[in-house]
């Protein structure tokens, strides 16, 4: 608002020193400054209003599905907003309130299944059907996992997707917003 009411009577005041003989220079800076005054000033012309809450995207990536959704292991887009993540492949959206969400973690696939073991059997043995999910994908391939631990009913669910290294810092505020928003706490008896 005090930037657009900068802009615009810088503006006024250089179009008036081109009147009085400054020069057509000073006229068109004194149009610009003028333009972007106005155009500070009206949020309604430049379409640009707050967010209202569940709208405002705090990041978005390309991520491979892996388990957890009924999707198989395809290619999908997930969208980080304030209060949700959404996951989506063509026409199928899956929703996530992060009410929902008991914890959310981003972390090297080999630190997961160590850098040693080669094979979905040793991902199976070593950390079950998620272990040799996580095992089998290409070992050539430099990416992260994302966890998502959430409450679905009286049940703890999990939905896996393999982010590529390209995409860490996008996931990564997904994955603190998710952290920021947590409100389910978990009481284990083992």
């Amino acid at each position: 608002m005090v930037l657009g009411l900068l802009s615009l009577l810088i503006g006024i005041g250089l179009v008036i020193a081109a009147l009085s003989g400054a020069g057509t220079i000073a006229a068109l800076i004194g149009a610009i400054f003028v333009i972007i005054g106005i155009i500070l000033l009206c949020t309604k012309c430049t379409g640009v209003v707050a967010a209202p809450p569940g709208k405002q995207v705090i990041s978005a990536f390309p991520c491979t599905h892996l388990s957890g959704l009924p999707l198989g292991e395809v290619q999908c887009y997930a969208r980080a907003y304030d209060t949700r993540i959404v996951f989506k492949k063509e026409q199928s959206t899956f929703e996530l309130p992060y009410e929902k969400i008991v914890s959310a973690e981003l972390t090297e696939k080999n630190k997961l299944v160590g850098a040693s073991a080669g094979s979905a059997i040793a991902g199976a043995v070593m950390f079950g059907a998620l272990g040799a999910i996580i095992a089998s994908r290409p070992k050539n391939k430099k990416e992260n996992i994302l966890i998502i631990t959430y409450v679905s009913g009286d049940e703890n669910k999990t939905i896996v997707a393999a982010v590529d290294i390209s995409e860490w810092g996008a996931a990564s505020k997904a994955v603190n917003a998710m952290k920021k928003n947590i409100t389910v706490s978990q009481n284990v008896v083992l």
